[in-house]
């Protein structure tokens, strides 16, 4: 089942929280590691997992645009990576918060690279989606996707954006 084929459905909802229970153990040591750099607790246990369920959700959609895009742009493929990842970002009151994150790119050979992120804040759960050039310039994408067009609309302002760079 796609994201966007039914949220509100039971089964979408228990098929997830089996996932997060799965991503547990995992998850626990993602944020041991993670806390050597960042302010990052195990009550943070919750957000890391949904993040990385709801990433599950959303992995085929995202891979298969982004190799869809950069072949039909680029006469050379670039490589696709998949990360988890934490970093700070500014709240509105400047101070740092722990943004949890799902990172999808393409990387071109030239260093050039287009990635759609998934993120969790630390503080309020919200989940929010983006997408970022290789010039960190972030693009945000509505979430959760209720149609593919929303995410095609922005990967192809992007890859526009990158097949004019020299």
């Amino acid at each position: 089942m796609t994201p966007m084929q039914d949220n509100d459905s039971l089964g979408m909802w228990i098929d997830r929280t089996s996932r997060m229970v799965g991503y547990r153990e995992e998850a626990l040591d993602f944020l041991e590691r993670a806390g050597s750099q960042l302010p990052v607790f195990e009550s943070d246990l919750g957000i890391v997992c949904r993040l990385w369920a709801v990433a599950d959700e959303y992995d085929e959609i995202i891979c298969r645009a982004l190799t869809e895009f950069d072949s039909a742009v680029f006469d050379t493929a670039g490589e696709l990576d998949i990360t988890r990842g934490a970093e700070t970002r500014p709240t509105s009151e400047n101070e740092p918060q722990v943004v949890f994150l799902c990172t999808w790119s393409v990387i071109r050979p030239e260093g050039q690279s287009v990635s759609c992120i998934l993120c969790g804040e630390q503080l309020t759960g919200a989940l929010s989606m983006e997408i970022r050039d290789h010039h960190d310039f972030s693009r945000p994408v509505p979430f959760p996707i209720e149609s593919p067009t929303v995410l095609y609309r922005t990967l192809s302002d992007s890859f526009f954006g990158l097949a004019g760079e020299p």
